[in-house]
């Protein structure tokens, strides 16, 4: 019998700013409005999980602090009798993340703060007691006590998706986008011990060195399934894929490329883009513990992060499967008529 996904990573509190415009350095804008709402890999992904799949059992390992930030994450993901929450640790201080989200463009820049999160370490993930048949852990670049060097696996988090493998789970991972050259000594390692690998055109770059955007800022959709393949050279066993806001793509377990092109939005349709990569990455997650095709994980995954854009924060918008779905085909039906 199944038991469900497994989710390891961040949990945050996102403190989400709605602002003019981002201003240049020693200028000044207005904040229009704050909202306060979980986010990280953990929480975003466990709760788009268990709104759109009720009856599928999440289990979370990860840590908050004993703080307000740490408290609210816990009632709020308590609030869904399908997510287990008995592996929460108490480390340190909650980690938090202020989301600078422009009024009306929807673009966000993120301020983070790492805390109790990042304090995992491999010590704190015994397999043999963890339930779930599919683990998946965020973020890469995030986790400090994931990023620490291994001498035998090459990263700590290489270590640990090793040791879910040797437990006979599925692994799947995402990182985060950041500047700078840490891509090439985290990600690779544990590529090789990843099945389902998730990330977005700017990461795939990064990890790849295949351009996926030119210097004007276009998507090259034909490098698309080169970087896919280059992530499977790596060590991704079974899943490849690559996303964006206008374009996603990957690779299968039978080395096929497959792609789904994005729908244009209504004017004034985004509220705001946070979660949107989790909520793609949660449809990858819901198709392959389900084992459906790669290309249905495509769709489902864009039609997720769609209907997660018609709210300010990550995971507001997502409802059940069969609603998104319904709702989704719905704005591809409008598109095409139009």
């Amino acid at each position: 019998m199944k038991e469900g996904i497994l989710l390891a990573g961040n949990m945050i509190t996102d403190v989400v700013k709605i602002i003019g415009k981002y201003p240049e350095k020693m200028s000044l804008t207005p904040i229009f409005d704050i909202e306060y709402s979980i986010g990280g890999a953990v929480c975003n992904c466990g709760i788009d999980l268990a709104r759109i799949a009720p009856d599928l059992p999440i289990t979370v390992i990860s840590a908050v602090g004993k703080d307000s930030f740490g408290h609210s994450i816990m009632e709020q993901m308590g609030k869904f009798r399908n997510i287990n929450l008995e592996h929460v640790m108490y480390k340190g201080r909650t980690s938090f993340t202020d989301v600078m989200t422009e009024k009306h463009t929807g673009s966000r820049t993120f301020f983070t703060y790492k805390g109790a999160d990042s304090l995992l370490v491999p010590d704190d993930f015994d397999f043999s007691a963890l339930p779930g048949d599919l683990f998946h852990i965020g973020y890469i670049m995030l986790l400090n006590g994931m990023d620490e060097l291994d001498s035998e696996y090459g990263t700590a988090m290489a270590r640990v998706l090793h040791d879910a493998q040797q437990h006979g789970k599925r692994t799947s991972l995402d990182i985060v986008t950041e500047e700078g050259d840490r891509y090439k000594t985290l990600v690779p390692p544990s590529l090789k011990y990843t099945d389902y690998c998730c990330l977005n055109e700017s990461e795939a770059q990064s990890v790849t060195d295949i351009p996926l955007r030119n210097d004007e800022g276009t998507l090259i959709k034909e490098n698309f399934a080169l970087a896919c393949k280059a992530l499977k050279s790596m060590g991704v066993s079974t899943w490849a894929v690559i996303h964006s806001p206008e374009y996603s793509g990957g690779i299968d377990e039978n080395d096929e490329y497959c792609f789904y092109e994005s729908i244009p939005l209504p004017d004034g349709y985004v509220k705001g883009s946070v979660g949107a990569g989790d909520a793609f990455v949660s449809g990858i997650l819901y198709a392959a513990y389900m084992e459906k095709a790669l290309q249905e994980a495509i769709w489902l995954g864009s039609a997720i992060a769609v209907i997660s854009l018609s709210q300010p924060g990550a995971t507001e918008a997502v409802t059940d499967m069969d609603t998104i779905v319904k709702a989704y085909k719905e704005m591809e039906k409008q598109i095409i008529s139009s």
